[in-house]
């Protein structure tokens, strides 16, 4: 399962912020009908969509993958980084060699 560090947990709180309705989570899908070009669709949704695996992060933050990204990212980590007022998230192995 995408193991998601506690910077990215960090970041994606700031970005839904603390008046947020409950059940409102950060969706990570595919975008794109070629696997190899597909880019990775990250934005905030009020609930999951029918079929999307949750993940709960702790802290109050919810993941949803699409069923695309839940099978690429299976053996993931999600991680951010701040970058003065943005933020940059990198998806990487969870064990790098």
């Amino acid at each position: 399962m995408l193991e998601i560090t506690d910077a990215a947990i960090v970041a994606i709180k700031d970005i839904i912020g603390p008046d947020a309705p409950a059940g409102t989570g950060f969706r990570i899908s595919f975008e794109g009908e070629d696997e190899d070009e597909a880019e990775v669709a990250l934005n905030v949704e009020d609930a999951p969509c029918e079929g999307d695996v949750i993940i709960d992060a702790g802290s109050g933050v919810f993941i949803y993958l699409d069923d695309d990204a839940a099978e690429l990212l299976e053996d993931s980590k999600l991680d951010a980084e701040p970058h003065g007022d943005h933020v940059h998230f990198e998806l990487g192995p969870q064990n790098p060699e």
